[in-house]
């Protein structure tokens, strides 16, 4: 059967099952079945493990003398693997086995199983017929041979529709080069849609930039393609660039062999300075990188047997984030309240891309569970959007609610709970059963910011206590505090989480600013009749 990717996705995989009607308890089944690999570069990854627990895992490697095979071992201490290694004729066998490995396990918010799973990765780097030797992948000069065969005649005469396009463009006097580059790219990202394609060796091969400019789509490697070609137009210097995003963990140097890489981008260099150019994040402002390449390796293309190998840096925990600020009243029982998020970096950019291209109903739908405070009563009565649309600005939500029944009156007072929204509420991690660090996409800053107008003839008879986290490294934590100001409460909070990977040596810690977090989610205010 044939299996197609959602989305944008467009690629010529092809799933076989196979179905055992028979099987009952304590019966063994073999299936064997041979692979044709038409091209050595891309020989062969074993994973050790699987989703169900493993008695025994067996590879066997046979290959001809005159082949020599090199390959990588990946999280292997520990499950007692061996290795034998003999000669049988005209043929080397390697031998490699593992006992009584634990289940691979699907868990949210997991990296990929590359990150913690037993597996090797087999090079064939050179072979030798008829007395001539031919290189295939041993190091990374290799691999980069190859890519540059997939791009070296690449846009070699670009079309006059796309020169024109550049001309426009760029038309404006004193244009700094960075002011041009800026243009070029929000144009692609505006202008060509995204439609990832892996059909045969168009997975590795970009597309023409003037067919993608006549088409207006392409894939990661056509808008790296386009990128490129439009800046050698204005005569300025990028680079066709390959890199991994984070499902992958191997460093160019570690793994110089298509298993390392699965996306393209374009690459302009100012000084010491990179611009990593991913069109495909259509809302990114220039000079963020994708989220999903962060702290990976780029593989810069300059010409033949030149490169460079650049680091993509995290994105800075204050430039991803957010401030709600809610002004309420309470009007018998009810909270009526007005507000404004205001959201930045990833955060922007991922719910700017569930806004756009939306109609107003589904923009409402959804709004109205973003911005939900309070409990599920919650009636959002008017928005406004700000910025939509704007790569370089903060998006801004301006916005008005209410929430039935949030206050309880008993006798002379009132309580009720001021934390209208509980940011990481939910996210304790169940230590006991989970096998995989926990990964979130990006570093981030949430604040809140909250005005409450008591009612007339009350007043605060009881606040909590400020509270705060922090953890050991300072990578993660949180400030809470209320005040008392003329008729109002006021509540201020802000929570960092300055780091991308939750180590399993750090969930404890985690959850202990977790629980503690919750504590404080669930004090309440009480408000008092003022004495006649």
């Amino acid at each position: 059967m044939e299996e197609f990717s959602d989305h944008v996705f467009f690629d010529d995989s092809k799933l076989i099952k196979f179905y055992y009607p028979g099987l009952v308890k304590g019966a063994r089944t073999k299936m064997q079945c041979t692979k044709h690999i038409t091209d050595p570069r891309f020989f062969g990854i074993f994973y050790f493990s699987s989703f169900l627990p493993v008695e025994e895992s067996e590879m066997k490697l046979s290959f001809p003398k005159n082949v020599k095979v090199t390959f990588k071992e990946f999280h292997t201490n520990g499950i007692g693997l061996t290795l034998t290694k003999e000669e049988k004729g005209k043929n080397r066998i390697y031998t490699w086995k593992a006992e009584n490995l634990d289940k691979m396990r699907s868990e949210n918010s997991a990296p990929s199983i590359s990150y913690a799973e037993p597996h090797i990765i087999l090079f064939i780097e050179e072979y030798e017929v008829d007395g001539v030797k031919k290189d295939v992948l041993g190091t990374l000069d290799d691999l980069y041979a190859w890519y540059y065969e997939n791009v070296k005649g690449l846009n070699s005469s670009p079309s006059n529709e796309l020169k024109s396009i550049v001309d426009s463009l760029l038309s404006k006097k004193d244009m700094t080069e960075l002011e041009k580059v800026e243009q070029v790219y929000y144009w692609v990202q505006d202008n060509i849609r995204y439609i990832a394609i892996e059909e045969g060796m168009q997975g590795y091969v970009p597309k023409d930039a003037s067919l993608v400019c006549e088409e207006r789509y392409g894939d990661c490697k056509g808008m790296s393609s386009i990128i490129n070609t439009m800046l050698g137009i204005a005569g300025i210097e990028s680079y066709i660039s390959w890199v991994g995003t984070n499902d992958i963990p191997y460093s160019y140097h570690e793994v110089p062999s298509p298993y390392v890489d699965n996306h393209m981008i374009a690459t302009y260099k100012s000084g010491n300075e990179y611009y990593f150019l991913d069109a495909t994040s259509e809302f990114l402002p220039m000079g963020t990188p994708s989220s999903f390449i962060q702290g990976k390796e780029v593989l810069l293309s300059k010409g033949p047997g030149e490169y460079e190998v650049a680091e993509v840096a995290d994105v800075a925990v204050d430039r991803n984030g957010g401030v709600d600020s809610i002004f309420a009243r309470i009007e018998e029982g009810k909270l009526v309240a007005r507000g404004v998020s205001q959201l930045w970096g990833y955060n922007n950019f991922e719910i700017q891309q569930r806004l756009m291209n939306r109609s107003k109903e589904e923009r409402e739908d959804y709004l109205r569970s973003l911005l939900s405070f309070g409990n599920n009563s919650f009636n959002l009565t008017s928005f406004e959007l700000g910025n939509l649309g704007e790569r370089e600005k903060e998006l801004r939500i301006t916005y008005a609610g209410e929430v039935a029944s949030y206050v309880t009156t008993y006798e002379d007072n009132m309580y009720f709970n001021p934390h209208m929204e509980r940011d990481l509420a939910g996210l304790k991690i169940d230590t006991a059963n989970r096998k995989y660090d926990f990964e979130r996409r990006y570093r981030l800053q949430l604040g809140n910011h909250y005005e409450i107008e008591l009612p007339e003839s009350y007043q605060a008879s009881y606040l909590p206590e400020a509270s705060s986290f922090k953890s050991k490294d300072g990578s993660f934590g949180f400030d809470i505090s209320y005040t008392r100001f003329e008729n109002k409460i006021v509540l201020d909070s802000e929570i960092r989480v300055d780091l991308r990977i939750i180590k399993k040596h750090e969930f404890d810690e985690w959850n202990s600013m977790i629980s503690k977090l919750n504590q404080v989610y669930n004090e309440s205010i009480v408000l008092s009749k003022e004495p006649r």
